[in-house]
């Protein structure tokens, strides 16, 4: 057999567009396009048909197990700008955490691939030569979800550098960039949970999350120490714990939690741990804002700056009608792609929640994040002709699955990425295949191997695949699968075949042998 693999120039050839058709492609549609040199429009069609019907080949091996099963498959060169391989690529699919992708292309077209997310500190006075304010002090939040205690330990030492020693008032936090729902569950409408997430917020700290650490010393019966990070005075620890002999079989440390009706959290520690030991714990943060109203007061405090008034959290009410009196002091930036990584490449939940209430804060909408995002995206997409008008997503995460989208739209998304400035670092914070993220295990020892770049979703009945490949005489591929059945697996087997066969095209000269031949 002859083959003939030749890159660099191009000149105008024809290739093949499948059509869609009952769930299965027809005839061939002949379109003009562009081919490197030494190729006819007759190798052309002989080299997409192949590549059809090795992706359908797949297809119709895997029959048994694909029975049942809804699914969408979409090719689309780059470097062509056309279709490749098609089917049911219109049929509206849940995309399990390929959500992702619509969420975090929103949000990089809304604010751009250079923007900040910021944490900043205002306040309501005046400050006198001595450094003193006369009034309250207040941290802002606009959605910093990895906002740490460290990190607020470098803000409260900036309030100190900006050379205020004290403040007369009390020491707020504000939280009203977002809207009070903070349940997923919540603003998908969903009636499942599927994977509880902390709770979704402008203001955050330590992934709101609370880390109890009991130490024991080496007398029992003593009781051991109780440590809340962050530390905050909206923490209350209850220590009803005792520390054991060292023989002891009963040991066990229980730790407990509840709010307050004030707010603050309660910390309840129960049992025995054996002496000299240690023991930690995580529970979530039930009031970000609160935990960090106190816990930024401790750390202002620490630095040396008297605070004569106490802690507490501004109402939606109050900052609305004082935010015109605020003063800035200091802000702490996190770049947006510092978010945007671990959401894309590791599938992180919580972090994609966060950018989707993000969206609809920014359009304008802080009472009611979740509507004023999706209709954000209705307008962006039709804007950038991404065809999703159909489409439903009901979060940011892909949790919900009540999302659904096809595999056009998905391709649509990946498409458009890559005409905006922001298109390497997107693509770059997608899992590379046998390398890193939710792929780091996939398609070893295939050219597909630190070649494809993709989001990957899964739950219970979905399996998805979505990104970027390269062939291999260099054309630029975008891919979606979309597989909706009870054999995810299965599933995911399928998708490492159909994109080892994409990352092994390339373009080859119709054999002489053909009967199509020359």
């Amino acid at each position: 057999m002859y083959l003939k693999i030749t890159l660099v120039f191009i000149l105008i050839f024809f290739i093949v567009d499948s059509k869609v058709s009952n769930g299965g492609i027809d005839s061939a549609i002949v379109h003009n396009e562009t081919f490197y040199i030494g190729f006819t429009p007759l190798d052309s069609s002989y080299s997409l048909t192949k590549l059809s019907n090795s992706l359908n080949a797949v297809i119709a091996n895997n029959g048994k197990n694909l029975g049942s099963t809804n699914f969408g498959i979409g090719v689309y060169s780059l470097n062509q700008k056309k279709w490749y391989y098609s089917r049911n690529a219109d049929k509206l699919l849940t995309p399990a955490s390929t959500t992702k992708l619509f969420t975090t292309y929103t949000l990089l077209r809304q604010i751009g691939s250079e923007a900040y997310i910021s944490t900043e500190v205002y306040h309501d006075g005046t400050i006198q030569p001595d450094g003193i304010i006369k009034g309250n002090i207040y941290i802002y939040g606009k959605g910093d979800a990895l906002f740490s205690t460290s990190d607020l330990e470098v803000l409260a030492d900036k309030v100190r550098k900006s050379g205020i020693r004290k403040i007369t008032g009390n020491v707020y936090s504000d939280g009203t960039f977002y809207d009070d729902e903070t349940e997923r569950i919540v603003y998908s409408r969903d009636k499942d949970v599927v994977q509880a997430t902390p709770p979704i917020a402008a203001l955050n700290i330590d992934r709101n999350a609370a880390t109890i650490i009991v130490k024991a010393g080496p007398r029992a019966g003593d009781p051991p120490s109780v440590q809340v990070i962050p530390f905050s005075d909206s923490h209350i620890i209850i220590n009803n714990a005792k520390v054991g002999t060292v023989k002891s079989k009963k040991a066990g440390i229980r730790v407990n939690t509840k709010m307050l009706p004030d707010g603050r959290q309660q910390f309840i520690t129960s049992g025995n741990i054996k002496p000299n030991s240690t023991f930690t714990y995580q529970h979530l943060i039930h009031n970000p804002p609160l935990t960090i109203a106190g816990a930024f007061k401790n750390r202002l405090k620490a630095g040396g700056i008297v605070i004569d008034g106490d802690f507490g959290v501004v109402s939606r009410a109050e900052s609305d009608s004082i935010k015109s009196d605020y003063k800035y002091i200091a802000d702490f930036k996190r770049p947006v792609f510092d978010i945007i990584n671990p959401v894309n490449k590791d599938s992180d939940n919580y972090l994609a929640e966060i950018l989707f209430k993000m969206i609809g804060a920014n359009y304008g909408n802080r009472h009611d994040n979740a509507p004023s995002t999706r209709k954000f995206m209705d307008s962006l997409f039709t804007k950038d002709n991404i065809e999703c008008n159909k489409c439903k997503l009901n979060d940011g995460s892909g949790l919900s699955r009540r999302n659904v989208v096809t595999t056009e739209s998905l391709i649509g998304i990946l498409n458009n990425a890559t005409y905006y400035e922001f298109y390497d670092d997107f693509k770059n914070s997608l899992s590379i295949a046998g390398e890193d993220g939710t792929l780091r295990k996939r398609m070893k020892g295939t050219n597909a191997e630190k070649n494809l770049l993709g989001k990957t979703g899964t739950l219970r009945n979905v399996s998805a695949l979505a990104g970027y490949v390269r062939t291999l005489d260099g054309d630029n591929l975008v891919f979606a699968f979309i597989f909706n059945g009870p054999n995810v697996g299965v599933y995911k087997l399928i998708e490492n075949e159909l994109s080892k066969i994409l990352s092994d095209f390339y373009f080859e000269t119709v054999p002489l042998d053909n009967p199509a031949g020359r």
